[in-house]
């Protein structure tokens, strides 16, 4: 490993990315091994572990490396974290890899002195100072993040000249550019908001750039980001002149770094989009969602076609996209499904593009294509006519289906194959792409999703279908002859002479609640499946088989002893209580088990008075709903009598559940009988 690295530290996220495993994997590494490494920086909620030390105990424990720990964006991550902040890493590293490539250009203007990093043979720290000048005669947003790093050099404890040594050691001889776009990866993958709320996935980006045609010579992104869109354009067209924007000011820096290590010449301005005049041959824009502000609203109102206004805002980045284009330009805009909606205002505004043959295309992306929201977006591409001419058609392409990883160059090459297709006037061979006449969609309740148009009814094997009926009907016939066997008691109630009292449980039942921490998926092959008693499984009865993490102490964790009550919070935040009666089975959280002492209470009849409304209501009123199993209330009822009550309820249960059952599976034979009915190729006796 880099001797020189003098901050050797890692999360729990980079562990598991050494390992090749999954983060629930070190969870369990830290409960299940007394000897695992202990965090030595960083804070509770996030430790910090001495990366030396782990990667003894992955080899100790043979344990391959999936990832180098020497590799450059993994040795500064490491080195850095406890020192620099998560959120900060890129901006403050982007800067500082920039200007090392800046000093190894052979025409550079800065003097060996202001060199990053310096040539051992020189005593001291890099004139960061003098770079920071010098950096401002070729772009601004440059200069300010050299600035960003100087200021943060000042805050440190360790001399700058310690920690700019330290950065370019673990730098080595790796290429800036390559090491950018990999700590960029990685803040994506980390983060929710903040500077990967602006990073445009790439496929995205593709879509975004490819679908506006080759033949631009001027490309403007209005909502650039952190740039990935234009470093796709310059690749896709390198002839020509970009430019990039965003009100953002922090990604532009980063946009900045990165085009410039990738030796694209870019100009970059920070401004409302609403309020930029130039025009240009390509317009891309993936703006953010939402209302806009008061003043912003009133700069929208005097858009093309009426402008927009109200709650219909998400429509205006492509009235700003249109505005800016030259005649026979094309835009590509990523807008939300509300933008596409025929409500208010936005109904004439889009029925003005149809008909003038502004929109040319609509393609529906899938829900999970970005990574921050699920709310399903579209990619519309327009056109500015050289001369007004009424619509003909609109392609639309439905890419929905597909998972945001299924959207592979294969995917993208076919949707963009498709799209100049049509330009050309020939034939569309797209399985999930069809032209609808402008006519149609001018309809008031026409729905603008390509997925309406393009529904149609998979083929089903008719074998297939039978099969499923009978399938149906069997589960059916062992459901009733389930529910048949079932007594249904009669509920026969007596008034008392006197009422008793309820009283609250109080501590009158030891509570334990759940420690296991399951897991949906472990890479750990350490890590077998168990059986557990989960939320879940108080719907069924029947335990989970899931991997889990419990406490390292076997004292801490809990278990299930029969006759307990398990309790829970299930069904949009209900009480739930069921006796259990399986030994030994880990509890996780999310439940409590209740100690009930049969000498004194009947557990089934404790478990459903739980249940009861009584006890339901001491939810109500919480956001999170939590148990507070001391305050809920019992009827003060002699043994006896709680054990009849006790008997009737859990057979009213096992009814219940049964019938639900049966009631499941006549749905089931129904849904399967329409179904092989609808072919036409059967009947029905």
């Amino acid at each position: 490993m880099n001797a020189a690295l003098a901050y050797q530290h890692v999360s729990p996220s980079g562990i598991a990315k050494l390992a090749g495993v999954s983060t629930s994997t070190v969870s369990n590494w830290r409960t299940r091994y007394p000897d695992f490494p202990q965090a030595t920086a960083g804070t509770q909620r996030r430790p910090l572990f001495p990366l030396p030390a782990v990667l003894r105990w992955l080899e100790a424990k043979n344990k391959p490396l999936k990832q180098d720990p020497d590799q450059a964006d993994f040795a500064l991550l490491s080195s850095l974290r406890g020192i620099v902040p998560a959120e900060d890493m890129a901006p403050i590293l982007l800067p500082l890899l920039w200007w090392a490539k800046w000093s190894r250009e052979p025409d550079t203007p800065l003097p060996e002195y202001a060199h990053f990093p310096l040539d051992p043979s020189w005593v001291g720290a890099p004139d960061l100072d003098y770079a920071c000048k010098a950096s401002h005669y070729l772009n601004e947003y440059l200069s300010n993040g050299l600035y960003r790093v100087s200021d943060w050099l000042e805050e440190l404890s360790t001399p700058a000249e310690q920690m700019l040594e330290h950065i370019g050691a673990a730098l080595g001889t790796a290429d800036p550019r390559r090491v950018a776009e990999q700590l960029l990866r990685t803040e994506a993958e980390r983060a929710r908001g903040g500077l990967a709320a602006t990073m445009t996935s790439p496929a995205v980006s593709q879509l975004l750039v490819r679908s506006v045609g080759e033949h631009a010579t001027t490309i403007a992104d209005l909502a650039c980001g952190a740039g990935q869109t234009l470093l796709d354009a310059h690749e896709t067209h390198p002839q020509a002149q970009l430019y990039g924007n965003d009100p953002n000011k922090a990604a532009l820096e980063i946009a900045a770094c990165r085009l410039f290590l990738a030796d694209v010449p870019v100009e970059l301005t920070a401004q409302d989009a609403l309020t930029i005049d130039s025009t240009f041959d390509a317009v891309l824009m993936h703006g953010p969602s939402g209302m806009l502000h008061a003043e912003q609203k009133a700069r929208a109102a005097q858009l093309p076609f009426g402008g927009v206004s109200g709650s219909r805002s998400d429509l205006v980045w492509a009235l700003v996209a249109y505005r800016a284009l030259n005649p026979d330009g094309r835009a590509a805009v990523v807008v939300p499904q509300r933008a596409l909606s025929r409500a208010g205002s936005s109904s004439q505004v889009l029925s003005w593009m149809i008909a003038e043959g502004v929109i040319e295309a609509i393609i529906s992306l899938p829900v999970n294509l970005q990574r921050y929201t699920k709310t399903p977006s579209y990619l519309l591409v327009l056109h500015r006519p050289t001369e007004p001419a009424p619509a003909n058609e609109v392609l639309l392409i439905d890419l929905s289906q597909h998972a945001a990883a299924a959207i592979t160059e294969t995917v993208i090459e076919e949707t963009i194959t498709t799209l100049d297709t049509w330009r050309a006037g020939e034939p569309i061979q797209h399985p999930k792409a069809l032209a609808v006449p402008a006519t149609k969609l001018l309809s008031p309740d026409a729905s603008l999703a390509p997925q309406a148009w393009l529904q149609k009814v998979q083929p089903v094997d008719d074998q297939d279908l039978l099969e499923q009926a009978e399938q149906a009907q069997m589960r059916l016939k062992d459901a009733e002859r389930a529910l048949q066997a079932l007594t249904i008691p009669s509920a026969i109630f007596h008034a008392l002479d006197t009422a008793v009292e309820t009283y609250p449980i109080g501590n009158a039942f030891p509570a334990h609640r759940g420690t296991a921490q399951t897991h949906r998926t472990d890479t750990d092959p350490d890590a077998q499946p168990v059986d557990v008693l989960t939320p879940h499984a108080m719907d069924t009865g029947r335990p989970d088989r899931v991997p889990i993490t419990v406490p390292a102490s076997p004292y801490a964790a809990v278990t299930t002893r029969a006759g307990q009550v398990a309790v829970t919070i299930r069904n949009g935040g209900r009480i739930f209580a069921r006796v259990w009666e399986i030994e030994g089975l880990p509890v996780s959280r999310g439940v409590t088990v209740l100690d009930i002492n049969p000498a004194t209470h009947d557990p089934e009849f404790v478990a459903h008075m739980l249940m009861a409304e009584v006890n339901q209501a001491t939810l109500s009123g919480q956001l999170t709903p939590t148990l507070k199993l001391e305050k809920m209330r019992l009827p003060h009822l002699p043994l006896d009598a709680q054990r009849a009550a006790g008997a009737t309820y859990k057979q009213l249960r096992l009814t219940a559940e049964a019938a639900t059952q049966l009631a499941n599976n006549a749905h089931a034979l129904l849904t399967a009988a329409s179904n092989t009915i609808a072919t036409g190729q059967f009947t029905l006796h």
